[in-house]
């Protein structure tokens, strides 16, 4: 079985990229209403390969190689300690036509905001009547256009509002501007977690138990209600997938299914199906090389779990290990062959993780610290397709602890060719300055 790449959404009209301010572990805050005031890999044989992929969909997308474009126009909550950059459509190209985007930044109670701009170029008039960047905040409204140096708005507000809008005619190079809330995060939270329910235990490319695996998280296309990535819950309002799986898409493209086993099927009883929220790549996520391939859903609405944990949380893993040769056991829908067809039922195999200097031997360099290597010398046992975003796991002491999300590979199950997942112990603080209740 193998999990792969994510897929390609609609076009928007502007994006946003997290910058990343440092350690962000915090706990107990609580996201704001809406405004108002183990086999021995030394066998392995070294052999560089070509055609790295991402682990998503039905094999014809694959990572994009191009300028990121994320939607980000609507609600975005700024974590305090945390920032988040957005820029005009193409920046620092010249930017579209027709462009009327919104962002409403919002931050905890407690926090306040803080907007700065670099310099930036607009199609302009003397009242702003053609191409503008507009900020509203508490006791605050003006628009800018034309040439205009670097400025900072701050007023002591948990909210700023900012709307660029272009008309049908010219355009100039646009604008980058970023936007922090203060604050220090708060330690992360521990939730109950990483209970498998399970009667008989198989594994080696198999259908696991229905609900085995409680945060296995299907998602799909809104419109189709089609499976194209895996994901994992990690607490009541939050998931945990690939960026590549979400790069290029807005919040109203996809759904969160939790409680699934066969995704075909329409009667499934423990299915909960979710809008999303809120899409937060990784602020230095690489379409490239796939480093920091990684992302948070934010849930329209809360998920319901129920007494016999048909759906529940997976567990994070312990700071600072490097959980290097475990058995871990991965879980996705993807296809059960390389270019094969995707299994309707959530399928699990296990395989051993190794070293990052290991796995380099095999993968050219391409691994980085922030990546994890899991595979067998003799192939036959991976990840592919359709199974991107979803969960690696080992069990510690009767729980299951997240170790990676399925990230990239080189084809499916070939041998000396293990399977790359984002390391989760890379990203705990990140993870834990927006996952701040259970």
């Amino acid at each position: 079985m193998k999990l792969f790449s994510p897929l390609v959404a609609a076009t928007v009209i502007c994006f946003w990229s997290y910058a990343d301010a440092g350690s962000h572990r915090k706990e107990g805050a609580s996201m704001p209403p809406a405004y108002t005031s183990t086999p021995d890999v030394s066998d392995f044989e070294p052999r560089v390969k070509s055609g790295q992929t991402g682990r998503h969909g039905n094999g014809a997308h694959q990572p994009r190689k191009t300028s990121k474009t994320v939607g980000g126009c609507g609600y975005q909550f700024i974590a305090p300690g945390t920032s988040l950059v957005f820029t005009s459509q193409r920046y620092p190209g010249f930017y579209p036509n027709k462009v009327n985007c919104v962002w409403d930044f919002q931050t905890t109670q407690g926090s306040t905001l803080r907007l700065q701009c670099s310099p930036f170029k607009l199609q302009g008039s003397r009242r702003c009547r053609k191409d503008f960047l507009q900020v509203t905040t508490l006791g605050f409204r003006r628009r800018f256009c034309g040439k205009k140096r670097a400025f900072v708005v701050s007023r002591n507000t948990r909210r700023i509002v900012t709307r660029f809008r272009t008309n049908g005619r010219g355009s100039s190079r646009g604008f980058s501007c970023s936007i922090s809330a203060s604050g220090t995060p708060a330690p992360p939270i521990e939730c109950d977690c990483g209970s498998v329910n399970r009667v008989t235990r198989i594994v080696g490319g198999v259908e696991t138990e229905v609900n085995e695996y409680p945060w296995m998280v299907t998602l799909r296309y809104s419109g189709s209600m089609s499976h194209f990535c895996g994901a994992s819950v990690l607490a009541s309002g939050w998931v945990l997938t690939a960026a590549h799986c979400t790069e290029g898409m807005g919040a109203s493209d996809l759904v969160v299914v939790v409680g699934d086993h066969d995704v075909t099927a329409d009667d499934e009883t423990n299915a909960q199906v979710f809008n999303v929220a809120q899409i937060v790549n990784h602020p230095m996520y690489d379409d490239n090389t796939l480093e920091n391939d990684i992302a948070l859903l934010r849930l329209a609405s809360q998920i319901q779990f129920p007494e016999d944990n048909a759906v529940g949380r997976v567990c994070l893993p312990e700071a600072g290990r490097a959980y290097d040769s475990v058995t871990a056991t991965v879980s996705g829908w993807g296809a059960v062959l390389e270019d094969g067809a995707a299994s309707p039922v959530l399928l699990e195999v296990s395989v051993p993780t190794m070293s990052n200097a290991v796995c380099n031997g095999f993968m050219g360099g391409a691994v980085t610290a922030n990546m994890l290597c899991a595979g067998v010398p003799e192939g036959g046992l991976d990840s592919c397709q359709g199974d991107s975003g979803g969960p690696l796991v080992t069990e510690e002491d009767g729980k299951a602890k997240q170790i990676g999300v399925v990230s990239w590979g080189y084809g499916c199950a070939q041998p000396n060719s293990p399977g790359v997942y984002a390391r989760v112990t890379a990203y705990l603080t990140w993870i834990s300055s927006y996952v701040t209740e259970c």
